[in-house]
């Protein structure tokens, strides 16, 4: 229950399943997919041109990333899609998902390049951050127009090449240009081999690479003899597999991390195989929930280099690798011929620690550029984009907090996952070892009860995040969460003993149930709640004392 309700992963509303596309809204709360950062602010939802308001906002796609884009004051999600084609140039709305378009050209017998495996982004949240697959071209390179609307309410025809990645920062994507190719097949081939040869096929003529490695085993997946083919629909993800992926496969990384890294991961998921399948199924892959994920592209002639210094670190991680011609774009992911590099390490005990640390790492040999659209420190941008963004938007209309981060260079605060799957991973061995205790006396149970609920209300109030800083901050050092940690242990010790503290009891009871009655009366999102819960346990066990004879008073 407390992997569903309190999980170590995910700080949002409880998911059965979170391997999934959902909705970025959640009542009055916006939450990115990966659940990094979430606000409450005020949301418009377009449903036709009309609609889009000229005010100072920030504009919402599907939120399938993993950096701080979405929050602001006002939120702005682009509803409607339109999706024409006129030859060879498809023309969508900004609100249309890449599979919206890819689903009324395919039948057509056209299709979009450069699109990645997950097709459920927005068209204009997809070329806000830097989307790219397989393919050695961004998403972006397919654009030959588009129009937009700026902070003063004037509709321009934008320049691909100026407004390409750069992440709603100067003003509104109305409707993409694209250039369509014919929908085609091709040679899907997996190969497992060593970290040298994987090295090769980057400059191998491939339609499409992708590169999958632990340690010294690396998956090649090439895509190659491209050939005319039938648009067939989308592959559908397995809801089985997904509830197992995020309830079985990942809770058993958290307990069994240091285990699992003797087992040769890449070999349980791939083998050599050959099949021929359409562009939209061959990298089509399974949307595997992550909280955090980070990418970066290196200069191609660096990148043999780069990745062994990453494997040099020693560490419980995988890496995907993939190959980008140089891009025209003032903002491009890879201004020069490149490969990116993600680094995922495995959800691990202690995880959110032990990210923040092998990041830290990471981004010192890394030295290129991120992808904005995930997660990662800091970042250099040009002057000339400031200029130009400036020129657009002189009082930052469509600006936040994580974009003035990003523009100063500084890093971002996201919400820390710190000690919840300490508190999971403690439960759990707790209840493996139950059945070699045996006590009777309901007091251990309702001390333990007090216990579990004093953590959480630590844990809620040292890691929600107020803005770009840590709730309670300025008692960080002294944690009042860990006395009601202290006093519902030493209770819990009494009740084995048999102490009795009646009045002691009562007068804790009235102390926590009138902070968690401040708490949640002057703090939203304090632990005002849990800290009352926790007031009444301890008073209905001062009840429980009181109904007993020759209680005594310590």
């Amino acid at each position: 229950m407390v992997w569903y309700f309190y999980s170590p992963l995910y700080t949002g509303p409880p998911l059965i399943i979170k391997s999934t596309y959902r909705s970025f809204q959640d009542g009055n709360v916006v939450r990115n997919w990966a659940d990094t950062i979430s606000c409450e602010p005020k949301i418009i939802r377009a449903t036709k041109r009309e609609e889009i308001p000229s005010q100072r906002l920030r504009v919402v796609g599907s939120a399938h990333s993993w950096s701080g884009l979405i929050c602001g004051d006002t939120v702005l999600s682009i509803d409607y899609c339109d999706i024409s084609l006129n030859g060879e140039i498809a023309t969508a709305s900004a609100g249309c998902t890449v599979q919206e378009v890819q689903g009324v050209l395919g039948p057509k017998g056209r299709m979009l390049h450069g699109f990645g495996s997950i097709m459920g982004q927005k068209i204009g949240g997809a070329i806000m951050t830097s989307l790219h697959g397989p393919q050695f071209n961004m998403f972006t390179d397919h654009i030959v127009g588009m129009s937009a609307l700026l902070a003063n309410g004037t509709e321009i025809r934008a320049d691909p090449h100026l407004w390409s990645s750069s992440m709603g920062m100067l003003g509104i994507v109305l409707d993409v240009d694209f250039q369509t190719y014919p929908f085609s097949s091709v040679l899907k081939r997996t190969k497992l081999v060593s970290f040298e040869e994987a090295m090769t096929y980057l400059d191998q003529p491939l339609e499409g690479l992708f590169i999958t490695g632990v340690g010294d085993t690396f998956a090649v997946e090439t895509f190659s003899d491209p050939l005319p083919s039938n648009f067939t629909g989308f592959l559908e993800d397995s809801s089985w597999f997904a509830f197992g992926y995020d309830n079985l496969v990942q809770p058993l990384f958290i307990l069994l991390g240091s285990a699992l890294k003797l087992v040769n991961v890449i070999t349980i998921m791939h083998s050599d195989s050959e099949e021929r399948l359409d562009m939209v199924h061959a990298w089509s892959e399974f949307p595997g929930y992550t909280s955090y994920n980070s990418e970066y592209s290196v200069p191609l002639e660096e990148c043999k280099d780069t990745i062994q210094q990453l494997l040099d670190l020693d560490v419980f991680m995988y890496l995907t690798i993939r190959k980008l011609h140089a891009s025209p774009g003032l903002l491009a992911l890879s201004p020069v011929d490149s490969c990116t590099i993600e680094p995922h390490l495995f959800h691990t005990h202690n995880y959110a620690h032990d990210y923040d640390k092998f990041m830290g790492k990471v981004e010192r040999i890394m030295g290129g550029r991120p992808h904005w659209g995930k997660k990662f420190n800091t970042t250099i941008i040009p002057q000339s984009f400031k200029d130009y963004r400036d020129a657009l938007d002189p009082d930052g209309f469509f600006m936040n907090d994580y974009t003035h981060h990003l523009l100063e260079g500084e890093p971002f605060h996201y919400k820390p996952f710190a000690y919840r799957d300490t508190l999971w991973v403690t439960l759990v061995v707790l209840t493996i070892l139950s059945p070699c205790f045996r006590v009777e006396d309901s007091k251990v149970l309702l001390g333990g009860v007090c216990v579990l609920l004093s953590w959480i209300a630590l844990l809620v109030h040292d890691n929600y995040m107020d803005g770009d800083h840590i709730h309670g901050k300025d008692h960080y050092d002294f944690k009042w969460a860990s006395l009601y940690v202290g006093v519902t242990c030493y209770f819990l010790v009494c009740a084995y003993v048999e102490k009795r503290m009646y009045y002691l009891r009562c007068l804790f009871t009235i102390v926590i149930v009138g902070d968690g009655i401040i708490k949640w009366t002057m703090c939203d999102h304090c632990h005002g709640q849990v800290t009352i819960a926790l007031g009444v346990l301890v008073g209905y066990s001062a009840y429980l004392e009181r109904n007993k004879p020759e209680y005594t008073l310590l």
